[in-house]
């Protein structure tokens, strides 16, 4: 009788996670780095949407200035010094390039009427 309550001890499958003395330090170091990882995850998306505002803002201050340039042109009423452009006007036509100098907009008229109004150059 002996012997067969020996075999059953001996064949029973060790169950490996069922001692949790030595796992404590493996668990705090895995949720470590799953926590320091969405913290990171979260910082950089919080930058990236901040630096993308700022530079929407930027963009929509140019494209308000440009607009405003075109409506005074078609309002016959130019003002001779605007902040970061250089304005040619033709008789119907207004080019304004930026410091680079590269066209921002185009604007053709015919009296009242806008014929073409581009933010590039009309040969692009």
């Amino acid at each position: 009788m002996k012997n067969k309550t020996m075999k059953n001890k001996t064949m029973k499958p060790r169950r490996i996670l069922k001692n949790k003395k030595g796992i404590a330090l493996e668990n705090a170091i895995l949720f470590m780095v799953i926590v320091f990882s969405f913290c990171a995850l979260l910082t950089s998306l919080t930058l990236f949407g901040y630096y993308q505002t700022k530079l929407d803002k930027i963009t929509l201050t140019n494209k308000v200035a440009l607009e405003q340039i075109g409506e005074d042109f078609l309002a016959d009423d130019m003002k001779p010094n605007y902040e970061n452009y250089t304005l040619e006007v033709n008789e119907n036509t207004l080019t304004v390039t930026n410091t680079n100098g590269t066209v921002v907009l185009y604007v053709e008229k015919d009296g009242g009427k806008i014929i073409q109004w581009r933010y590039s150059s009309p040969t692009e």
